[in-house]
């Protein structure tokens, strides 16, 4: 399906995600292959109860992955978030996602953990069934580290009715701090080196992050450099001639992996923008939106594209609107279109990377 120079961003099926992933170019969609996250209602404070009905949820998230990835090959479909609940009427989140998406021509795999319940596996081994595309299996540090780890996997492999080499495998290092990254490599190695017939599987891919949780640490007054780790742990992986199979590349994009929910009575946002490099993220940030509000994005976007890692408008969507924004031309936007604008930026920069690594 794909070697090591191909990109899996690991994406929340949220807003600001999701009209990123409609806005990339098709050069640059052609080099990735998406895991989407599909997540819970958000919280309501005010009335302390979800804001609306999972089925509610998904139906907007199934909306916006039809008009981004449509024809565009297949995408990771994991609802990890959402086991535990129902779609009013009993349907399995995952079932439901999968009968929704396919018919609008979203190719759908549906991702896989050692720890998914009967339901979920059920659904994954039906649609393995009856669509033949296979499945991803993801695994954490804390999968890999179980004594019982080939078992797990035979058993779990058993009960979708499939063969190794059917199956996607993803090793999620899931996040770190930048400084780790002789741990990270030492980890990653070991990952490697446990996973049983590592040459068997469809595709291999080692993902993680470093990105930080929040953006409280950095200073408001200058661009914070931030070092991409993860790229360097793959980096070395890759270019060292004992690394048993070469791993395709895998992140978070400009988000953490744990996506906190904090009361907006209480806590507000700062203005940022997130800006990836070649081997680092630039953080420049602002004071809090709701005393001095959004025109202060002009003058974070002024700063960035004077800047010597500006790549220019012409390099994607998002640099183009971060350009028009700093010279007073497009609007300010709100959180959603900063998540859009950033997520576009680094994916395009993070796929023409990886699919332009050298053979091995």
């Amino acid at each position: 399906m794909f070697d090591h120079r191909h990109y899996i961003p690991i994406l929340k099926a949220k807003g600001g995600e999701l009209l990123a992933l409609r806005d990339l170019s098709p050069q640059a969609k052609a080099m990735l292959t998406p895991l989407l996250e599909m997540q819970p209602p958000s919280w309501d404070f005010e009335d302390d109860k979800p804001s609306k009905t999972v089925k509610s949820q998904l139906d907007t998230a199934i909306s916006k992955i039809g008009r981004a990835w449509t024809g565009n090959g297949p995408a990771f479909v994991d609802t990890r978030l959402l086991e535990e609940s129902e779609v009013e009427g009993g349907d399995n989140p995952l079932c439901y996602v999968l009968h929704q998406l396919e018919p609008v021509g979203v190719e759908c795999i549906p991702v896989v953990y050692l720890s998914s319940g009967a339901k979920h596996t059920e659904c994954a081994r039906r649609h393995v069934e009856n669509v033949d595309r296979g499945c991803c299996l993801r695994l954490t540090l804390e999968d890999i580290n179980a004594d019982s780890l080939e078992e797990d996997i035979e058993s779990l492999r058993e009960s979708l009715g499939i063969e190794r080499e059917h199956i996607d495998l993803i090793l999620d290092l899931e996040a770190f701090s930048p400084s780790e990254s002789a741990r990270v490599l030492i980890a990653a190695k070991a990952c490697l080196q446990s996973v049983p017939s590592l040459t068997a599987w469809r595709t291999l891919t080692l993902a993680g992050t470093s990105f930080p949780v929040n953006m409280s640490e950095f200073s408001a007054s200058s661009a914070n450099s931030i070092p991409r780790t993860e790229l360097a742990v793959w980096d070395m992986l890759v270019r060292s001639p004992k690394t048993p199979r070469l791993p395709a590349f895998g992140d978070y994009a400009i988000q953490h992996p744990d996506l906190v929910e904090l009361d907006p009575r209480i806590i507000t946002m700062s203005a940022s923008v997130r800006y990836a490099t070649d081997a680092d993220w630039l953080l420049l940030r602002g004071r809090s939106v709701r005393k001095h509000g959004f025109k202060q994005y002009e003058d974070l976007c002024k700063k960035l594209a004077g800047r010597s890692e500006f790549l220019g408008g012409d390099h994607c969507w998002g640099c183009d609107y971060i350009q028009k924004c700093g010279s007073g031309t497009e609007s300010h936007g709100n959180a959603m279109t900063w998540r859009r604008v950033g997520t576009v930026h680094h994916v395009t920069l993070v796929a023409d990377q990886i699919s332009n690594y050298p053979a091995p």
